[in-house]
């Protein structure tokens, strides 16, 4: 199976799989909005390295925060579900 590459600014020019520059522009329109497009930002040459770098780690926090507060969450839960078995 072939994956759609994206471009990536370097000298000489690289490309990611597209899967990877998805995740990065799910930051880079958090931060900047959705006027320019995936698309858009390949035709244009892609990311930057730096700024491919910058954006997959905020997105990685972003994950990982959401991650953590969905672990919170299940535990009250199982704290909750345990005491009401206690009750019975």
């Amino acid at each position: 199976m072939e994956s759609t590459l994206f471009p990536v600014m370097n000298q000489p020019p690289q490309a990611i799989p597209l899967w990877i520059a998805q995740m990065a522009y799910k930051e880079y329109s958090r931060r900047f909005g959705t006027r320019q497009s995936l698309e858009r930002l390949g035709d244009r040459g892609g990311f930057g390295q730096m700024e491919l770098i910058d954006l997959l780690a905020c997105y990685a926090q972003f994950l990982e925060h959401r991650l953590r507060n969905n672990r919170d969450i299940l535990d009250r839960i199982t704290l909750e579900g345990e005491r009401d078995e206690g009750e019975l």
